[in-house]
């Protein structure tokens, strides 16, 4: 068997080989088949260094060879959505949607859209939409970012609640647990934040976020020294989580 070093080692000898033979094949048109997933590669490969030029050839060149796949024109309608060519990203995850209406990332694109031409309800209508498509497993995803969507509404109960069904069916959701804390101070639902936490942390103790939360609910309430205590469970999880440092400071 391989070690693992070896094996990276010549990972990254093929991925330069790779590289060389799809920047020959634009330069000298030279025909080459590259299957979907050296194609996937390579787009990564430019997007680790913002050549957003060479990653919509990959994308075209992709969708060319590969008409009916769905991750391809969702690709390419992400590059729109950078490029702000809002009409054009629309049209690809129209594409896209008529090959795979279940792919979580056309709703998650198309309501940055909305978003960014300031059409907010839309863009809620679209994630409500996509809660009655996607899979159950990514439901937390969706109401990650309709929490988003409730702030910017001024909606705050509405956006702690989403936060909640996020947490409840993902409790390691990251991007939940990073806002959640906001929203609860924006609520005054410190109880409920209390209970939420606690009941993730019984399951995995080790979700150095939860902790934080917990300890910024527990100063909300006035108890400071359980407070500190959550604190000092973050640092010892994760002792680069310099916020967990500062409220810490800030209770004694």
């Amino acid at each position: 068997m391989l070690k693992p070093d070896f094996d990276d080692h010549a990972e990254e000898a093929d991925l330069v080989e790779l590289i060389e033979l799809f920047e020959r094949f634009v330069e000298t048109k030279e025909q080459h088949y590259f299957d979907e997933e050296s194609l996937e590669r390579i787009l990564e490969f430019y997007e680790m260094r913002n050549d957003f030029e060479k990653m919509e050839m990959v994308a075209d060149y992709a969708i060319e060879q590969n008409p009916y796949s769905s991750e391809f024109l969702i690709r390419k309608a992400e590059l729109q959505l950078q490029k702000k060519d809002y009409k054009a990203c629309l049209e690809w995850l129209d594409k896209a949607i008529i090959l795979d209406s279940h792919d979580i990332d056309i709703y998650l694109i198309k309501s940055d859209v909305f978003i960014e031409t300031n059409q907010i309800d839309g863009a809620q209508e679209i994630l409500e939409q996509a809660l009655l498509m996607v899979d159950r497993d990514e439901h937390d995803v969706i109401y990650a970012q309709l929490s988003d969507i409730f702030e910017m509404k001024e909606d705050f109960e509405s956006a702690y609640e989403a936060l909640s069904k996020a947490l409840t069916l993902n409790p390691k959701s990251e991007d939940a647990l990073q806002k959640t804390a906001h929203i609860v101070e924006m609520t005054d639902k410190f109880d409920e934040s209390i209970k939420l936490h606690s009941e993730i942390i019984e399951k995995d103790p080790y979700l150095w976020l939860a902790w934080y939360n917990l300890g910024r609910a527990y100063t909300g309430v006035g108890l400071y020294e359980i407070a500190l205590d959550a604190f000092e469970f973050v640092n010892a999880i994760n002792e680069d989580y310099d916020l967990a440092y500062r409220e810490a400071a800030d209770v004694h």
